[in-house]
């Protein structure tokens, strides 16, 4: 864990396994390729699609 120092002249130190964990959760939360071409096409549907989108939640909802 980063712990503040109390001397003046010394640095701040990481620990290893604070490090170690910072990796692991940059690789868990990376989107697939699937997942990433899916939310590229949401960025690209304009308002209209959207709803219609959201139409045919709200029906495949209630079947």
């Amino acid at each position: 864990a980063m712990k503040h120092p109390k001397d003046k002249d010394v640095c701040f130190k990481l620990d290893a396994t604070d490090e170690a964990i910072m990796v692991a959760t940059k690789q868990v939360h990376r989107p697939s390729p699937l997942e990433q071409a899916l939310m590229n096409v949401l960025d690209d549907l304009d308002f209209d699609e959207e709803n219609e989108i959201g139409e045919c939640l709200k029906v495949d909802a209630f079947e």
